[in-house]
């Protein structure tokens, strides 16, 4: 079984969420965000059924997929870069 290479802590989960709403709420279709303490860059990009949430550090070559879906985040795959 694949694992991600980032692990969604609870904060991380609750601002993600928020930001679905907020992205729903003012129309956005995708939103990316960064942070810098930790070199971990964020990508939420809507569907028709759910968002999609790719989380890449780029320092470690890796890219995690996400599916975001009513109140889950479901783990898609993993690439790393070599």
């Amino acid at each position: 079984m694949m694992y991600p290479n980032y692990r969604i802590d609870g904060s991380t989960r609750y601002i993600l969420f928020q930001l679905v709403q907020k992205c729903l709420d003012l129309n956005l279709e995708n939103f990316s965000f960064c942070y810098d303490q930790e070199g971990v860059y964020f990508y939420l990009k809507e569907h028709e059924d759910y968002w999609q949430l790719e989380i890449k550090q780029p320092d470690a070559g890796t890219t995690d997929l996400f599916q975001i879906q009513d109140d889950s985040i479901s783990y898609k795959g993993s690439t790393r870069k070599e």
